[in-house]
């Protein structure tokens, strides 16, 4: 008796046999991935959440947030003259002379300001647990005088 073994010309497709386990477990794969893309970070609060004044495009940490990786305050906003700007405090405490700024000082427009809990110059002990930030929108007077408060935000954030 002859064995005679034959060789496949053509080399292995999708086509033939295992395609339905192929397009089976491609179907898992894709499933998996989806779901996972629900789960990632929400965006930071914007303008189209009714809580945010007019005059904040964004907070972060957003309002409610919880998180043990929170580093800083980030705060978007727009500002209508150059007779305005914006103060930060933290738990009570004024921080807006300990944060940066990202806009040129006294013109109006967009703006951003951060206050880093890790730079070294934190004031406020960022502790876990609940925090409360505020936003104000502020008229600058004259040299010496307080500003005039136009508006307040305030949110609370928890670190854990």
């Amino acid at each position: 008796m002859r064995l005679i073994l034959r060789r496949n010309r053509h080399p292995r497709t999708f086509a033939g046999p295992r395609q339905p386990a192929a397009v089976f477990l491609t179907a898992l794969v894709a499933i998996g991935l989806l779901a996972g893309c629900g789960e990632q970070d929400a965006p930071p609060a914007s303008v189209d959440d009714p809580a945010l004044p007019s005059w904040i495009v964004s907070v972060e940490p957003e309002p409610g947030e919880q998180s043990s990786v929170l580093r800083r305050i980030e705060v978007n906003y727009v500002l209508q003259t150059g007779g305005e700007n914006v103060r930060l405090s933290v738990d009570g405490t004024d921080v807006t002379s300990y944060a940066d700024f990202g806009r040129e000082q006294n013109v109006g427009g967009p703006g951003s300001l951060f206050y880093d809990f890790e730079a070294g110059r934190a004031i406020v002990p960022m502790e876990p647990g609940e925090h409360t930030a505020t936003l104000e929108l502020v008229e600058l007077e004259d040299l010496g005088e307080q500003p005039q408060v136009l508006d307040t935000f305030s949110w609370s954030f928890t670190i854990q």
